[in-house]
């Protein structure tokens, strides 16, 4: 799979969150959302 990111080399500091963009890849990769939305119930208004 090509992934529609290029990385650099930098000297610049990296953020705590550079990790993210491989979870995020491999989460979509495995259809983790759509599993999720459909186990857990969507959202409501707690108002009665």
């Amino acid at each position: 799979m090509i992934l529609p990111y290029q990385f650099e080399t930098t000297n610049d500091l990296l953020a705590s969150r550079a990790g993210l963009l491989s979870i995020a890849e491999l989460m979509n990769s495995l259809g983790l959302s759509d599993h999720i939305d459909s186990c857990f119930p969507q959202p409501g208004s707690n108002r009665i």
